[in-house]
């Protein structure tokens, strides 16, 4: 029998198993970045682990308060300007790995 498979917005292929199943928001005003960081605390409070697993069946258990829609927005903002200066950052790096390189080519 073949299994579904669920692909994600950046179209990745994936397949859901009895300890990473698939969340799907019904409410589309419901912050994604906020979802993922409670998730994570939510794990962390819980202490699910490799061996005490986040399985379907206790993460149906758990409820998530969700915060009115200023809050969501000012969250979504900041993880995004978070995220844009960590992608700067990144190509900063990069940048001044490959002058170091192209210094050390030099020297050889």
């Amino acid at each position: 029998m073949k299994r579904e498979g669920y692909t994600n917005r950046e179209g990745y292929t994936f397949y859901p198993t009895d300890h990473c199943g698939v969340i799907r928001l019904k409410n589309t005003s419901i912050s994604l970045y906020y979802l993922a960081m409670e998730l994570n605390e939510i794990g962390k409070r819980n202490k699910f682990s490799r061996t005490f697993r986040a399985s379907t069946g206790r993460i149906k258990q758990l409820r998530i308060e969700i915060p009115n829609e200023a809050t969501r927005v000012d969250f979504d903002k900041y993880v995004v300007n978070i995220n844009n200066e960590i992608k700067k950052l990144k190509e900063e790096l990069l940048k001044t790995e490959l002058k170091i390189n192209e210094v050390i080519r030099g020297n050889l």
